[in-house]
């Protein structure tokens, strides 16, 4: 984004994470997610959220989102990543490994949550670039399998681990 004349700031509460983001030449704040969108309503053209909201306490995720909505300018346009716990191997190696995850966030709750704080979601689906990667050769034994299972079967066993919402700020009536 640098490289096409686009600023952006990254936000931690690591400081390890926002030494080696500076290390790298980027700018970086040591501060965690809610204090930085509450102290910044309508400062942002674009938030982009990737595998943070599901380590946020469950009474505070709804908050976030409200705040990345006020935090964004009229016409501005969140973007959240977040594991798909649909997904048997999201769910056994990965989301429940990690211990400061507070709890998954599947997209019908995104889009509820996005909705409800004033935002139109543009797009929302599993992230297709996280499934499990196959040859061709493998590609035609999935769509045998994915015929004899089923897609859901399939999908559950061998589809995307994350998925991510599209949800933009309508931009203000014009006088």
């Amino acid at each position: 984004m640098r490289d096409m004349g686009i600023g952006g700031t990254g936000i931690d509460m690591s400081d390890v994470m926002v030494e080696a983001t500076r290390e790298y030449g980027f700018e970086a704040t040591l501060v965690d997610g809610h204090t930085h969108l509450e102290s910044h309503p309508g400062a942002f053209d674009g938030i982009f959220v990737s595998h943070v909201i599901e380590h946020i306490p469950p009474a505070e995720g709804e908050r976030f989102i409200r705040l990345a909505a006020r935090a964004l300018r009229p016409g501005g346009r969140l973007i959240v990543i977040t594991p798909r716990t649909l997904v048997l191997r999201s769910i056994g190696a990965g989301f429940w490994r990690d211990l400061t995850h507070q709890r998954p966030y599947p997209l019908d709750l995104l889009v509820a949550l996005c909705q409800s704080a004033g935002l139109t979601v543009a797009e929302a689906a599993p992230d297709l670039e996280t499934a499990v990667q196959l040859g061709p050769k493998d590609r035609l034994v999935a769509a045998i399998r994915r015929i004899f299972i089923g897609s859901e079967l399939h999908d559950f066993l061998y589809g995307p681990g994350a998925h991510y919402i599209v949800a933009d700020r309508p931009a203000a009536p014009e006088r």
